[in-house]
């Protein structure tokens, strides 16, 4: 098995396993650090952004400006949440691949339909910055014992 960013999950996705489980230990925190962590966290999530956000400049206009990023630190899935608006861009999910590799759709609304091979670029981001990822959230957790005394 591979260390590599995108090896390990299924579909050959990323694992977020380790980075999920970091993060899950700041949701314990009093609510008054939950907005020093998030503020810890959200250059990271803004860098993923405009990493993605370029990705897709490269071949489309609306979905750059249909991202948008938050840290949540709390509910099953905690993290840096990177969206897309589905009234900006209704096709980003679409072209980020995360229902398939291929899609279908339709001429401009006639009856005539095509494949389309998905272009990602949310994925490639948070693959290239993986390491750091990973390395930024260690600090953070670091940063936050040293702040309420367990380091």
């Amino acid at each position: 098995m591979s260390d590599a960013p995108g090896a390990g999950a299924p579909g050959g996705g990323l694992d977020t396993t380790e980075i999920r489980a970091l993060l899950r230990g700041l949701e314990d925190l009093p609510a008054e650090l939950h907005k020093e962590v998030r503020t810890m966290l959200r250059p990271l999530g803004q860098d993923l952004l405009h990493a993605a956000a370029a990705n897709a400049a490269a071949w489309s206009s609306r979905i750059p400006h249909a991202l948008s990023m938050r840290v949540v630190l709390k509910g099953s899935m905690p993290g840096i949440v990177i969206r897309a608006s589905l009234a900006k861009a209704p096709h980003a999910r679409a072209m980020e691949g995360l229902l398939d590799d291929v899609f279908r759709h339709p001429l401009f609304g006639m009856d005539v339909w095509f494949d389309q091979r998905a272009r990602p670029y949310m994925l490639p981001a948070i693959d290239a910055a993986y390491p750091r990822i990973q390395s930024d959230v260690n600090d953070v957790l670091a940063a936050v014992h040293r702040r309420v005394g367990l380091a």
